[in-house]
């Protein structure tokens, strides 16, 4: 894919506010929205009353008076203003009213600031738009909470202490969700199929919360023959450290053609505690452009991590500083690191007095620094065919195996100044004349030496055509 389609995939990963989503339109007359993302006005709804005795909350009843009454016969012709709600804030219920059901054609429920600590059941309000259940005490959201409510298109969970979302928490085949929010809440994990839908809606937001990673727990992968969305999700202030293109690969997205997918789509990953390293480079290096297309004030993202970068934009973090410490295979004595920026892996084992190169080293090329060891013969490791610089100055080196330099035929550049070479095999003419740097007074010239001159006759860099063997045998 080419740099252009690159900038767009990440132009539309990190369009961290939109004003295309999330919109409130104005009210008319009765509760209606042209705009997917406007919120209905529920107070225009009539309004069923509660009867409660808070020494028993959880036998609240709905109260059918004459007045409700007297205004559904005022409005009978009028089939929109005729629908009621359910709205009672500052209470102390515990539970839905034990006569709800009563009552299927409720459009909307809201119980602002109330005891609930389980998520009530809802199946029989079957033509529910809203339900907004803030600032209560509810810990979960379970299986089927929204099942049997074909309508439903504003949920508000926001300030309750919600640790976890059921996967099949909604049917799946729901249709008209727009607005789905759950802020200021207790979640660690979110699966991405709740706001994974295959139409346009407006907003699912997160925010506030603790989450740190997404969950596919029944395995599914994205269907690239299918359009979802596309909508705003809003992940900023949690706890997400990684790249959020990472997550993704587990549920079958591998490319960044793959990624294009959601173009459309807006998510708000601001004041994360982003880890910085090797793992965010590919979006690092691309913000600088970002910034060509996009306002700076959307793209407001910082590092968290490690303390040089805390607070860090993204545009102003240097790019060769993006690495990652690797364990693995790492010889004991040495430290290796990742460098997305040198395109290698650095093994740095200076000044550890090492008679021969590591047995072993992590995968990928190789960056190999073993300046000031007691290396005195470079024997071939299975390895060598990765290394693209290596580097042993100031060793004792006195000989090289033959198959070790014809190993290293990929190198880019081979330092072995410093050392006690009086002679080199023929085989490391696979090697450049660019490539490898001697001490001017180290060869001999012998016979063995005849295919020197011709290799390195076209190069006039100092560090071959200065070799005094090579000068002698010319």
């Amino acid at each position: 894919m080419g740099r252009s389609a690159c900038l767009e995939f990440l132009l539309f990963l990190l369009l961290l506010q939109t004003n295309s989503f999330g919109a409130n339109a104005a009210a008319s007359s009765c509760p209606h929205c042209e705009d997917s993302c406007c919120s209905l006005d529920i107070q225009l709804y009539k309004q069923l009353r509660v009867d409660v005795n808070c020494s028993q909350p959880d036998h609240a009843v709905i109260v059918v008076d004459t007045e409700t009454t007297s205004d559904a016969a005022n409005h009978r012709d009028d089939p929109t203003c005729n629908e009621t709600s359910l709205i009672y804030d500052y209470g102390c219920l515990t539970d839905l009213p034990v006569n709800i059901c009563d009552f299927p054609s409720i459009r909307a429920v809201r119980l602002l600031y109330n005891n609930l600590t389980t998520f009530p059941r809802l199946t029989c309000l079957h033509r529910l738009l809203v339900l907004d259940l803030r600032y209560n005490a509810i810990t979960q959201v379970p299986e089927g909470a929204f099942h049997g409510l074909p309508e439903l298109r504003e949920v508000y969970l926001d300030f309750n202490v919600i640790t976890s979302i059921h996967p099949d928490a909604f049917d799946p085949h729901v249709t008209e969700l727009k607005i789905f929010t759950i802020a200021n809440n207790l979640l660690t994990v979110v699966n991405p199929w709740l706001f994974l839908l295959s139409y346009e809606f407006c907003e699912f937001d997160f925010s506030n919360n603790h989450i740190k990673d997404l969950s596919n727990e029944h395995h599914r992968n994205i269907n690239m023959s299918v359009n979802y969305g596309p909508g705003f999700v809003d992940f900023s202030y949690n706890n997400v450290t990684a790249l959020p293109t990472n997550e993704f690969m587990k549920f079958g997205i591998k490319t960044m053609n793959d990624m294009l997918k959601f173009f459309l789509w807006g998510f708000d990953f601001r004041h994360n505690p982003f880890h910085c390293d090797c793992q965010m480079y590919d979006l690092l290096g691309y913000f600088d452009n970002l910034t060509l297309f996009v306002r700076a004030d959307i793209l407001n993202v910082t590092c968290g991590s490690p303390p040089k970068f805390k607070d860090v934009p993204f545009n102003k973090v240097p790019l060769d500083e993006l690495v990652c410490n690797v364990t693995e295979n790492c010889p004991s004595s040495c430290t290796c690191t990742k460098r997305p920026y040198y395109q290698d892996l650095l093994v740095n084992c200076t000044y550890k007095r090492l008679p021969t190169l590591p047995d072993d080293t992590p995968e990928g090329s190789l960056t190999m620094n073993m300046i000031q060891n007691a290396i005195t013969r470079l024997d071939w490791q299975h390895y060598l065919k990765r290394v693209v610089h290596l580097n042993l100055t100031d060793n004792h080196l006195r000989d090289i195996d033959w198959q070790a330099a014809l190993a290293l035929r990929n190198v880019r550049t081979l330092d072995l100044r410093g050392n006690d070479l009086h002679h080199v095999p023929s085989t490391l003419q696979v090697v450049s004349p660019n490539a490898l740097y001697l001490d001017t007074h180290t060869l001999r010239c012998t016979c063995d030496l005849e295919w020197f001159p011709a290799w390195a006759r076209y190069y006039v860099g100092d560090n071959i055509r200065k070799v005094t063997g090579a000068s002698l045998l010319s």
